[in-house]
């Protein structure tokens, strides 16, 4: 396994937000596969954990889910640091029903790491792994990790951002990483299809 480079931080001029742009594609099926999970509560809260990939897509995603998200997302996230914040959320039972884990962005995804947050969210209905789309060394290894250790645990689903992503290179900013506001819309629609 690759050691952490450096962040695939944002490119310049990089906005905090995402714009607010109406959504006018759907996913197909084979965009947003179905899951053997039963629906959940659609009042449920949410809680989305990520970098700066998320980060770009916040509002998007508020726009789609509702008032009932909880969303930490920050530039230059390593795995580590999204597993404290999953800590202290789950110390101070804030989780939510449902929580949207996008981590990997910056380095490598110590599998350590992600059993123990696993561990920390045994008591979440679902959580939704989203995998990699960075054109990075660690992207094949990390996602390779997520496909063998998400089926582990009966309440993760694992999202292909990846396989969906390579689709749409027109989603892209030049860096490759970060998304368009029409991408941003994108990964926010087909996430909240997961939920």
């Amino acid at each position: 396994r690759p050691a952490a480079a450096e962040p695939a931080g944002p490119p310049p001029g990089f906005p905090t937000t995402a714009a607010r742009i109406p959504i006018t594609t759907a996913p197909t099926a084979t965009t947003a596969p179905a899951t053997t999970l039963t629906p959940l509560d659609p009042n449920g809260r949410v809680t989305a954990i990520g970098d700066s990939v998320m980060l770009g897509a916040k509002h998007a995603l508020e726009r789609l889910i509702g008032p009932r998200l909880q969303i930490d997302a920050d530039v230059s996230r390593h795995f580590g640091d999204g597993l404290n914040v999953v800590r202290s959320l789950h110390d101070a039972g804030e989780l939510g029903d449902e929580v949207i884990v996008h981590l990997g962005t910056n380095g490598t995804i110590p599998e350590d790491q992600f059993n123990q947050m696993m561990q920390l969210l045994s008591g979440v209905k679902r959580v939704i792994v989203v995998n990699l789309k960075v054109d990075r060394p660690w992207e094949g290894p990390d996602n390779d990790e997520l496909a063998a250790d998400v089926p582990k645990y009966p309440n993760a689903v694992l999202f292909d951002w990846n396989s969906v992503a390579s689709q749409h290179p027109e989603f892209f900013v030049e860096d490759g990483v970060h998304l368009t506001d029409a991408g941003q819309s994108y990964y926010a629609l087909v996430i909240a299809s997961k939920l």
